[in-house]
């Protein structure tokens, strides 16, 4: 990392005691402790995966997944446009609230080929962009990728029920489940009956649109998914606990 970041030097990196690393912070420029602060980070992320999720991380992909997420970072705190590697401008999207008293569903689906382990995010929030309703949780049966995005799908058109007479959008990154929600005729494929079940929820509810966002406009969800992949937990938070804390 040292051949692309400015960091504390290596003599620096001991701990010396409890305070060592606010003592540390203090003796270098706020550009160097952000670089560490984000090494910090990724080292911890890169652990729970390893040793929560079973994922593989390679230090090389690590070096190019901070590169890309600092420059990143700061060309959105200046406002500024992305620059791809072939010199393209890309436009940064960001998760979009609803209109008026419309309702977004966001929903995410996590699957490990190598365990099978998969799991589920969901987050419903309001025009404010405040979430009304978080849920995660393991699923023990899965067959695939795509099968954990329908169910991603199914479990928020269920959660949505608590506010039945509302209108809902509810969004996706998996191109083919939206497709395959959006038919009107019969469909021949393995998630069919997932689709049909969710089919069925949503004609309980005031109304409920389909749509594919990015992966980029769907974070919360994804990181929700993977919580419970990491955690092993099943939980659902509602306004009232996000209005307290």
């Amino acid at each position: 990392m040292r051949e692309h970041w400015e960091l504390p030097a290596e003599d620096d990196l001991v701990q010396a005691g409890l305070d060592w690393l606010l003592l540390l912070l203090d003796r270098y420029a706020s550009n160097i402790c952000d670089n560490f602060l984000m090494l910090i980070w990724r080292c911890w992320n890169v652990r729970n995966s390893v040793v929560m999720a079973g994922e593989r991380v390679s230090v090389d992909g690590s070096v190019a997944f901070l590169s890309r997420y600092m420059v990143s970072l700061l060309q959105i705190r200046q406002q500024g446009p992305l620059d791809d590697v072939k010199g393209k401008h890309k436009v940064i999207k960001r998760w979009a609230p609803p209109m008026g008293d419309v309702l977004k569903i966001n929903v995410d689906g996590a699957f490990i080929v190598e365990t099978g382990a998969a799991a589920v995010g969901v987050v419903i929030r309001n025009k404010d962009g405040t979430p009304l309703l978080m849920a995660c949780r393991k699923v023990v049966h899965c067959r695939d990728a795509e099968e954990i995005e329908a169910l991603a799908c199914l479990e928020g058109s269920r959660m949505g029920a608590r506010w039945a007479d509302c209108s809902f959008i509810l969004e996706s990154d998996n191109a083919s489940v939206i497709e395959k929600l959006k038919m009107r005729e019969w469909q021949r494929s393995n998630v069919a009956p997932v689709i049909l079940d969710t089919l069925h929820a949503k004609a309980e509810l005031g109304s409920l649109a389909f749509a594919k966002i990015g992966r980029e406009q769907n974070k919360v969800a994804h990181e929700l998914a993977h919580l419970a992949l990491r955690k092993d937990v099943n939980c659902v938070w509602f306004a009232q606990i996000f209005q307290s804390a």
